[in-house]
Order: structure tokens, then sequence, then C-alpha cells
């Protein structure tokens, strides 16, 4: 797999690919650099869509703003389009358009291929075009689940859970995110249950990490740290069409007051995580390549230090994204 990274300009004098974006996007760019001459200003049209497994299938259409504009007004978006989309080759049926949000009562499901066109009125860059086959659902397992204590400072005490997973990974190209939910079970006036919390989620695993995926992993001393995240991202580029047994792991840290330690009665472990649930999602190549080159924009924007980077799409004739995504979710307790 290719390092994304920082993505450098066209190195063409003169050409720039600056243009702004719902979804928080400050650069963004096509499969190739986009002309810019230096007095050209006018729009782009803009596609974006995530189709997603078991859900209906919604695109979103507007106008790019000139990166040098001062304009802060919601981005204009395009309610007139001529849009087509194709699952399989069949024609879906368009339900309706309500502020550049196109409806189709089309669910998406695992398998699917995806062909959307977009003619706009007046817009003489060309027909929007763009496919996606939606993933497979990934085939995960969980295997184990162990939790190590040990006693902290200032009447706390800390917890890391170690789930064990299994990964079934066909032999295309695949991307993965995974995430980690838990509750806790804590006796109070309002029940034992308080909701589901996002964690933060790390991996050791050296066929998995990937310093371009995820940020976090820096090279020290000679290895890959394992700096949690709120999602772990990883390619197959090592396990491709191979089974997988991997841990990931989630720390807690409970404080409890000073009189249930003077009390010695384990009140210190009534408000423990006591359910989980992985959540691991199965990317389309173009989503996972527009998601990294974005996220790497975003954090080159305002470093004086940091050079542009463009925002890799797949949008023909036009900029965003039409990509896909499967997700699986586990639910396990925890003792």
């Amino acid at each position: 797999m290719k390092n994304i990274g920082k993505i450098p300009l066209a190195s063409k004098a003169g050409r720039l690919a600056l243009v702004i974006i719902p979804l928080t996007l400050f650069v963004l760019s096509c499969t190739e650099p986009i002309d810019f001459s230096g007095k050209e200003t006018d729009p782009y049209a803009v596609l974006q869509c995530t189709a997603k497994t078991d859900s209906t299938l919604n695109v979103r259409m507007t106008w790019s703003r000139f990166f040098l504009s001062n304009n802060v007004r919601p981005f204009t978006t395009i309610d007139d389009a001529d849009l087509r989309i194709t699952s399989n080759g069949v024609p879906l049926v368009l339900a309706g358009v309500d502020s550049g949000n196109y409806r189709f009562n089309y669910v998406v499901r695992e398998g699917d291929t995806l062909e959307v066109r977009a003619a706009v009125p007046g817009y003489n860059k060309g027909v929007l075009n763009a496919t996606t086959i939606v993933p497979a659902r990934p085939a995960l397992q969980v295997l184990e689940v162990k939790v190590d204590s040990s006693e902290g400072e200032y009447y706390s005490r800390k917890y890391i859970y170690s789930i064990k997973v299994k990964l079934e990974d066909p032999k295309e190209e695949n991307y993965y995110a995974m995430s980690i939910d838990y509750a806790r079970r804590s006796d109070t006036m309002y029940g034992t249950d308080v909701g589901w919390v996002k964690g933060k989620i790390s991996c050791k695993d050296p066929l998995l990490l990937d310093p371009s995926l995820n940020v976090g992993n820096i090279v020290d001393d000679g290895g890959l740290s394992d700096n949690a995240e709120r999602e772990f991202r990883f390619s197959d580029d090592k396990i491709n069409g191979k089974s997988h047994v991997f841990t990931v792991q989630l720390s807690d840290e409970y404080y409890y007051s000073v009189d249930e330690q003077d009390d010695n009665i384990g009140k210190d472990i009534i408000d423990k995580i006591f359910q989980m649930r992985l959540t691991i999602v199965s990317i389309s190549p173009e989503l996972h390549r527009f998601m990294m080159s974005r996220d790497a924009a975003n954090d080159a924007e305002g470093s004086f230090f940091s050079e542009p980077v463009q925002v890799i799409c797949n949008v023909q004739n036009g900029i965003g994204c039409f990509g896909a995504q499967t997700s699986k979710s586990i639910v396990f307790p925890v003792q």
C-alpha cells in the first residue's frame, strides 16, 4: 500500500489546487490537479456520498468556494442537478431533493456496484461521475477478554482491558477502522446502566501498525508506540487474504472517595466497565484515500512549516468523494 502522508501539489509553476468544500475540507483536488491560473475563481461542483450498508442512499451536492474568499456563509447547495445512480446496472428512483441532499429509497447492500452521474445546469466542466463498490461485512470474532488492574495513586484504580480478536481478511485490497464503546454499571437512583461511552483504542501488532495510517504511532527507540486513539485504522497489506489474530486494548481509571477507601468494602469496583461494543468498519479504497488525505490536510492547516496537502477525490469533472463502507459491531460482557 502506498503511504499517503503529505501529498505535494503539482510542480508546474502557477498551478494551485486549493478550494474549500463542506465537511471541514480546506484543500481539495480531483485525482488530477485542478488547473488554477491565478484569475479563475469559478466554483466547482462538489459531490459527497458515503454509502453505508443497511442504510438508505443519500448524496449531497454543493458549490465549492474560492479559498481566498472571506465568505463565511454556508456553502451554496445544488438542488437542480440531473443526478442518476445505478446499483449493479439498475437505475435507482430519486425520492426527493432538499437543500442539496438527494435521497434515494434504496437500502445499500454488500457487494453493490454503485455508479453516479450528475449533470449540473450551466456547469461547463462536464458531467460529474464516480463509481464505488460496497465492501463485504468484516468477518471478526472476539476470542478472549482479559482485565488487569493495579492500584493507582490518590484513591484510584487503573484497568487494562485486552480484547483478542480474529479477522478473516479477503484477498482484495482492504482497509479497516476499529473503535470501542463501553458501558458502566453504577448502583445509583438512576439505574445500573449509564449509556455507551466512546473509548480510546490501542494496538501493538506490528503487522497492522503503519505510521501513515495512525498518526499517533510514531517511531520511538526503534519501535512503534501504541498511543490510544478514538479510532484505529489499518490495512491488510501484511495479512492479505489470511486469518489474523491480534489484540486491541482499552484503558480505564476509576476514582473513588476517601470514605469508600476507608470502608474497604469493594465499592471501588461498583463503577467498573461491565459491557463493551467493538465495531470494525470495512472502507472502500477511494473513501480510505479521501479520509487519509483529508486528515493530513487538516493537520497541515495553520502550520507554517507544513506543505499544502491535496485531498484525493474520485469524482470526475468535479470534486468530492463517492465511497462506501460496511460495519460490524460485537457486544460482549466484561467480568
